[in-house]
């Protein structure tokens, strides 16, 4: 036989809504027929990849039937088939959709989830925003100690729109209070995660202002101090009065509050006074505004300095005066803000240094080149510094006065000696002095003609120097005259002219007539030949200084020029002499004084002859012997030369001959045998006799000779 057995089936409730999170979900139903005992669920591919997973032949609970739901299935619906099943017959039913919905959790966020507030305030606000889910519940479940301390809790109450008003109890003390907020969809049931939230209740804020600051004119930021702030203010608001509006201080409303000193806003033209209005602070987070106190900030008048004239200067100074006039504020100290060029010229920048009652000592660099330089002076009590004063100082160059000379300084009456006085300096003015003597000259040259120690000085501006002083010495022409003995004298002989002054340091020059006298130069002249002579003396090292002596007239008698002629024993000489004298071997022939003589024996006749002058000479000589007569030699064939002479002396003869030197008293000096030079350069300057011999003793020449240096 063939059973047929009916196919069981059920009756699907409705399909389950979960929220999200939650790991199951309750399928009902009922109407069961053919005895079912077991189900299967197939989810399709959407679900399966969402985490839920296949059911085959379970055993089928009375209803209703639990499903697995993944804890992590995003919001959505999941679909899948249910088929029921007898396990006896083995009959199964037709497949039955089913899906399960998983709803979002509500979800809110915050604005702030610590809101604070002021100690007596009712309320704080919970800001927020929906982040999903659809809230339209809210509860509140606070900590122990915000219970105690009065707070309330609150279940499923109607969520407003933001914020949340919470409700503070007014015996709260200044503290925390936490508590914990979650949100709910009525409609669907789901509750959200929990929020910590707290609430923080705080006291008043306030601070204690510190002294009204000061400041200084033109400043534009003030420092109030503060201290002793509570309520943890973090803003501040500032309201001035109408007299510092007026002055143009703005008002400030809920300024972030600095640390420990408010930074004020001081208008650069409020003039000096003193503005007030009030000040508030506030926590901006609890709302918490202190009362109004006065707040205050003085502005001082700075203090000012009226400088005098520019000052000037010049080159090689090491300081100058800047002259003031007056000052405002009882300054006491200044300071300098040189140029950079003038701190390249090396000025240096003073700071803060002690004003005196007078003027200010401004120092000079060492070596500072003439120019205008330029700086600001600013000058300041014990709390403000001027504005600063522009100044300037010139520097002149100082001259570098000098004076040279045209030609010597040592000058002769009548004659003059131009000094130059030189400066770098176009423009400068000249003033000329001798000795303490103001001369009246102010040119760049002066013409001195008298004894002085001249000077100029030279000005530039203000700016003087002085040259080194020109002696200038005047001298009178020397005082000359000549002293000499005997002027008229024989040829042969001399007369020693000596120039006679009473000045000293001269030099000369001898003449005779207008002509100079070759090599005349010493302070004598030995004469031997008849002129006019002077002596012209001149002052050593001053120019053109001289005088002439008076003319000494000389005369020289020519010697007689006897001739010697014989015939035989017989020598006959010219007549008209009025002296007559033979002389044989140099030697008087006694009695022997007519114009003739007859030779008794040989040997050397010559005759010596006087004129009317006195002049006496010797004829040739002539030697008498038996084989005949020898050459004769004359004194003028004899010559010496140089003479004057400054050392050696030249002696030329036709035969030879030897030299004796004496001095002018006779004293025997040297000699010299064969002689053609001597020298004389071992003896002192002065005239010396120098006498020629033959070798037979026979005197040929007696000459002065003149040795000197200055020949």
């Amino acid at each position: 036989s063939v059973t047929i057995n009916p196919n069981p089936s059920i009756v699907i409730g409705t399909n389950p809504v979960v929220c999200s999170g939650t790991t199951s979900a309750s399928l009902s139903y009922s109407g069961a027929a053919g005895s079912p005992n077991q189900y299967s669920i197939v989810w399709s591919t959407a679900a399966t990849t969402a985490g839920f997973g296949n059911v085959t032949n379970a055993t089928l609970p009375s209803s209703p039937v639990i499903i697995t739901v993944p804890g992590a299935a995003a919001p959505n619906t999941y679909t899948g088939t249910l088929t029921v099943r007898n396990s006896t017959t083995g009959c199964v039913s037709t497949s039955y959709n089913i899906s399960v919905t998983v709803m979002p959790l509500p979800a809110l966020t915050l604005t702030t989830a610590n809101p604070s507030i002021c100690v007596g305030a009712p309320s704080v606000p919970l800001p927020f925003t929906i982040a999903g889910g659809s809230p339209n519940q809210y509860s509140i479940t606070w900590s122990t100690a915000a219970t105690t301390a009065g707070f309330t809790d609150i279940t499923n109450a109607t969520l407003p729109s933001s914020p949340i008003q919470i409700t503070v109890p007014g015996s709260a003390s200044p503290g925390t209070y936490n508590g914990t907020l979650t949100v709910r969809n009525s409609s669907t049931g789901c509750v959200s995660t929990v929020t910590n939230i707290s609430v923080t209740t705080t006291v008043q804020t306030d601070i204690a202002l510190g002294n009204t600051p000061s400041v200084c004119s033109g400043v534009t930021t003030a420092s109030h101090p503060y201290t002793g702030a509570t309520g943890s203010p973090d803003q501040y608001s500032i309201s001035w009065n109408t007299s510092a509006t007026s002055a143009g201080f703005t008002d400030v409303t809920n300024a972030t509050l600095p640390s420990g000193a408010i930074t004020l806003a001081v208008p650069a033209a409020a003039a000096p006074a003193t503005y007030s209005g009030t000040i508030t602070v506030r926590n901006s987070v609890a709302g918490c505004l202190s009362a109004s106190q006065t707040i205050s900030i003085t502005v001082l008048p700075l203090p000012t300095i009226a400088l005098g004239a520019t000052p000037e200067a010049c080159t090689g100074e090491d300081n100058i005066q800047l002259v003031y006039t007056g000052t405002t504020v009882s300054p006491d100290h200044y300071s300098i803000a040189w140029s950079t060029t003038a701190q390249s010229a090396g000025f240096v920048q003073v700071s803060n240094a002690v004003l005196s009652a007078s003027d200010i000592n401004v120092l000079l660099p060492v070596g500072l080149p003439a120019g205008t330089y330029s700086g600001d002076l600013t000058v300041s009590n014990t709390t403000c510094r001027s504005l600063p004063v522009s100044f300037s100082i010139i520097v002149h160059e100082t001259p570098s006065a000098t004076i040279t000379v045209s030609g010597p300084t040592d000058i002769c009456r009548g004659d003059s000696v131009t000094l130059n006085g030189t400066s770098p300096l176009a423009g400068a003015s000249y003033e000329w002095w001798n000795g303490s003597m103001n001369t009246g000259a102010t040119t760049a040259t002066y013409t001195a003609d008298t004894t002085g120690d001249y000077t100029v000085v030279v000005t530039n501006f203000h700016c003087k120097d002085t040259a080194t002083a020109v002696p200038v010495i005047l001298y009178a022409p020397p005082v000359i005259s000549i002293d000499q003995t005997d002027t008229a004298f024989c040829a042969g002989g001399w007369v020693m002219l000596n120039a006679v002054s009473p000045d000293t340091g001269l030099s000369y020059r001898w003449k005779d007539g207008n002509a100079d006298i070759p090599m005349a130069q010493a302070h004598f002249y030995e004469v031997t030949t008849t002129g006019s002579y002077t002596v012209v003396a001149t002052r050593n090292y001053v120019n053109n200084c001289r005088d002439s002596s008076a003319a000494v007239e000389v005369t020289v008698y020519p010697l007689p020029q006897p001739s010697l002629n014989r015939n035989g024993d017989r020598f006959f000489t010219d007549g008209g002499y009025v002296q007559y004298q033979w002389l044989r071997n140099t030697q008087a022939i006694p009695g022997a004084t007519d114009s003739f003589h007859k030779a008794s024996m040989p040997g050397a006749y010559a005759v010596s002859v006087t004129d009317s002058n006195g002049c006496t000479a010797i004829s040739p000589t002539y030697n008498l012997n038996q084989l005949g007569v020898t050459p004769v030699v004359a004194s003028w064939d004899v010559q010496i030369y140089p003479n004057p002479s400054a050392g050696v002396v030249k002696i030329a003869s036709p035969v030879r001959v030897h030299v004796t030197v004496n001095s002018i008293d006779g004293k025997l000096l040297l000699q010299r045998a064969d002689a053609q030079e001597i020298d004389l350069g071992v003896f002192a300057d002065g005239v010396y006799l120098l006498r020629v011999y033959t070798p037979e003793g026979m005197l040929l020449k007696n000459e002065r000779v003149v040795k000197s240096q200055w020949r």
